[in-house]
């Protein structure tokens, strides 16, 4: 037997920043994943871990930091946004964060 409680938007972000992780992220990108998880996943069987998102889930400031740091070469001044997506596209699953222009990114 188990017991299952289900988490509110407020009680996720809460349980991040009550732990040791607490800097990993955001609240915009902890609300931006909240929602992943809660659209994809059956909320009666999924289990809260939140050392398994942080090594899942990276926040970078921008798509071109993010682009970089997983192994492309853009240059800030003569990259386009699109072709900075389109390589993100193509090598990992992503949520963009619009608020801030903040990326979510978790390698496939």
């Amino acid at each position: 037997m188990s017991i299952v409680k289900t988490l509110s938007l407020y009680e996720f972000q809460d349980e991040f920043l009550h732990s040791d992780r607490s800097d990993s992220f955001t609240h915009t990108a902890l609300e931006a994943l909240y929602d992943y998880y809660y659209n994809l996943c059956d909320p009666d069987n999924y289990e809260l871990n939140i050392v398994e998102i942080c090594c899942e889930w990276t926040e970078y400031n921008s798509t071109i930091e993010a682009a970089n740091d997983l192994g492309g070469n853009f240059d800030y001044e003569t990259s386009t946004e699109e072709e900075i997506l389109e390589y993100l596209k193509e090598h990992v699953h992503m949520i963009i964060l619009l608020l801030n222009d903040h990326v979510l990114v978790s390698i496939m």
